[in-house]
């Protein structure tokens, strides 16, 4: 509380008027990151727009989920392991909101713009999103915990090997063959 109440220029004791302990701050702190990961994600987007290449797209997104995850992993930890305990804050009109940016990110990294994308690419593109999520989540907010950690490696590895296996993915869906779904 102490960290908090510096960098936000107030009185420790400020702080503990509007919120008792830690664990009551927490709630404020999901509603303010909600707010604020959306509007990080808006500038994302610009810079999607002006790459042609799907790879240089998908280093894009996935260059942004590690750096961010890296640069508020403590925050983006504790929220987490807030929104697993108390999954009632996850409301469904937070979820069908992050629905539509995932949808929309999805979208603009396949083919750079928010134009209309055929099912089966959308669904692949959704996944990978998924897929780079959970890697970051595990990878770098619970690392510490993860019988993976010591292969962890660098940022700028997880990156690389993130954006082969998404590569790779959205490549074989786009290619000729027929989907394996039954």
């Amino acid at each position: 509380m102490a960290d908090i109440a510096r960098r936000a220029g107030v009185a420790v004791g400020t702080l503990y008027q509007r919120f008792p302990s830690k664990e009551a701050l927490v709630p404020a702190l999901f509603e303010r990151h909600n707010a604020v990961v959306g509007r990080r994600i808006m500038s994302l987007f610009s810079h999607l727009a002006s790459e042609s290449s799907l790879r240089r797209r998908i280093d894009l997104v996935v260059g942004f989920a590690v750096d961010y995850h890296v640069r508020h992993r403590g925050l983006l930890r504790t929220l987490t392991t807030y929104v697993r305990a108390n999954p009632s804050v996850a409301s469904d009109a937070l979820f069908a909101e992050r629905e539509a940016v995932y949808s929309d990110v999805a979208r603009r990294m396949l083919d750079g713009e928010p134009g209309t994308v055929p099912a089966d690419r959308l669904d692949a593109a959704l996944f990978a999103l998924g897929l780079i999520n959970s890697v970051c989540r595990e990878q770098i907010l619970f690392g510490d915990v993860s019988p993976l950690s010591r292969r962890r490696g660098q940022s700028t590895d997880l990156k690389r090997k993130l954006g082969d296996v998404v590569e790779c993915a959205l490549a074989r869906r786009t290619s000729s063959q027929p989907s394996r779904r039954s």
